[in-house]
Order: structure tokens, then sequence, then C-alpha cells
């Protein structure tokens, strides 16, 4: 009888803290301009692509972190995909599982900083989010 009382303690605790929900952040970031991608001189548009010139940190390695209002890394992935778009553009992809329920989420590839969005945004944008940088 303890253990089913101490169990229904442990239910009651997770619904007041609002239990352990989490999200999955799907996203992409295109970075735009000619100086600012590189690509296999025998490649053609949908291969691989990262950036150049100031944006070499963007690459299919890139680290993608996800922070909440307090600026508190709560999930971190990286790019799953590269896909060159044309001459002028590099599309990176990226997942992020297990993000748990906050505020507000702001969401980084690479070194850069990325937008904020409220978490009724996000519900509203199905957690998926679209990212641009370059020219």
């Amino acid at each position: 009888m303890k253990g089913w009382i101490a169990g229904l303690g442990i239910l009651i605790a997770l619904a007041a803290c609002g239990g352990s929900e989490s999200h999955t952040i799907t996203g992409s970031l295109m970075l735009s301009g000619s100086d600012n991608i590189d690509y296999p001189a025998d490649s053609f548009p949908g291969s691989e692509c990262w950036g150049y010139s100031g944006y070499d940190d963007l690459d299919g390695n890139a680290a993608v972190t996800v922070e909440d209002e307090h600026h508190d890394v709560i999930a971190t992935s990286s790019i799953t995909k590269t896909k060159r778009i044309g001459t002028t553009g590099c599309k990176f992809t990226f997942t992020v599982k297990g993000v748990p329920s906050a505020k507000f989420y702001s969401v980084k590839v690479g070194h850069r900083d990325g937008p904020s969005y409220s978490a009724k945004e996000m519900d509203g944008q199905d957690w998926d989010v679209a990212l641009s940088i370059g020219s």
C-alpha cells in the first residue's frame, strides 16, 4: 500500500510541474549569396554544400542549440543534411529531439544567435522553424 501511495504522489508531482512533456523541433537554415557558399566543383543542385568566407561555421557538422527564456541550453543537435540550391544557396536542415517545455525558445545554428519564439508561436508553426542568413 505504501508503494502505491508513493507512486501516486510522484504522478501528482509530475502533473503539477507539467509532466515530462518534450517536443521535437525541425527546421532549416538557408544561407544565400554566391560568395557565402561553397561546394565540390563537380557537384550539381541538390548536392552537398557548406558556408564560406565568414560563414565557414555552417557545414554538415554545425551544432544546433536550443535555449530557454533564461538563456540556458535545454537541447542540442547538429545539422542533418546540406543541400545546394542553385549556385547561390545552401540549405541546412536539422531535428532537435527531447526539447523540454519552456516559455520561450531560441534556436542557434553554428555560433550564430537565432530568433526567439514563444511556446504559443512554436505550437502555431508545428515546432518547425525556417531561418535565413546571407545576402
